[in-house]
């Protein structure tokens, strides 16, 4: 069985709307990504667009090539930790990992 993909301006748009929702300002919302080194929503973005991209490899290859599942777990993995690190609330430390004195 072969997947055919069509590009339909509609999901694209969609796509792009949720993006914007994210960043807040429609028109900054590339910029979501441009702080990877200090900005953990940066990271998680950039790292679940990894997994999907190596996700869809590994589907239009037919036959998954290993190096590329193990790549695609680890960006998974990896999104899902960084995830946690974003949605951590400081400001309840026993909820965000911290310790109460």
């Amino acid at each position: 069985m072969k997947l055919r993909f069509k590009h339909q301006p509609f999901q694209a748009e969609a796509a792009k709307a949720v993006c914007d929702v994210f960043a807040g300002q429609p028109f900054r919302a590339p910029l979501a990504i441009s702080h990877a080194s200090t900005s953990w929503l940066s990271r998680e973005i950039i790292l679940f667009c990894l997994f999907a991209v190596l996700a869809l490899l590994n589907v239009l290859a037919g036959k998954p090539s290993p190096p590329l599942v193990v790549a695609a777990a680890l960006a998974g993995v990896l999104g899902v930790i960084v995830q946690g690190c974003v949605y951590a609330p400081v400001s309840l430390p026993a909820l965000g990992g911290g310790q109460i004195l």
